[in-house]
């Protein structure tokens, strides 16, 4: 039986700091960012945070991650793919499934998690309202916001960014990644587990994304 821990925020932290307003109104390119280098490098860890909760919270994490890349790949076709949502457990490795529904002119993801890591198994399910912020040809911001609270996940924000570039006269697509969220630490080794595995797992699931995207 699953543990009903969200620490598979692994992959849908795609979900969460508050968003970074850019000069359109969603998060924009980092500021000092280095195309060029991105355009080398792939996807860059911006930041990624891990610290205990007090008072109140005791027992819990805050856990935050932002992370930048530089893809080849179109924005329709990373739209498509994010909104792809019945191919999710295609994606995204830790996705056990998800469906999506439309309510007011909403859209609600409700997605189930699931990873095994160091013989720790771990299960989430997560609720989110799906809202596109900025919807054009050449820039996507869509932002996903918890809707439902479980006992092992709160307040759970997250965004993705994709913009058209040129670099040297070649089109590319920036993509930058937002989430944050309160945890429950529900056994000894989670936040040594999260600290060591955490960035290289959100890298990963935005390489997920990105090979998704150009297999559209």
């Amino acid at each position: 039986m699953m543990r009903r821990a969200p620490f598979c925020l692994f992959l849908l932290l795609f979900l969460l700091p508050p968003r970074f307003l850019g000069a359109e109104g969603g998060m924009g390119i980092f500021p000092g960012a280095n195309l060029d280098a991105l355009r080398r490098e792939g996807c860059e860890i911006l930041d990624y945070r891990l610290a205990r909760k007090e008072g109140d919270w005791a027992g819990w994490f805050d856990v935050s991650v932002g992370l930048h890349g530089l893809t080849e790949t179109g924005v329709g076709r990373l739209r498509a793919a994010i909104l792809d949502f019945p191919r999710y457990s295609r994606t995204f490795k830790r996705c056990l499934g998800a469906l999506a529904a439309e309510s007011g002119g909403e859209t609600v993801l409700d997605a189930q998690l699931g990873v095994k890591i160091l013989g720790f198994t771990f299960g989430a399910r997560l609720v989110c309202l799906v809202t596109r912020y900025i919807d054009t040809e050449e820039t996507f911001d869509v932002i996903f916001t918890q809707r439902e609270d479980f006992s092992t996940l709160y307040g759970a924000y997250g965004e993705w960014y994709f913009r058209r570039v040129e670099i040297d006269g070649r089109p590319y697509t920036y993509y930058r990644f937002t989430a944050s969220s309160a945890v429950l630490n529900k056994f000894a080794l989670q936040e040594w587990i999260m600290s060591a595995f955490g960035p290289g797992e959100f890298r990963d699931f935005a390489a997920q994304l990105v090979r998704a995207a150009g297999r559209n």
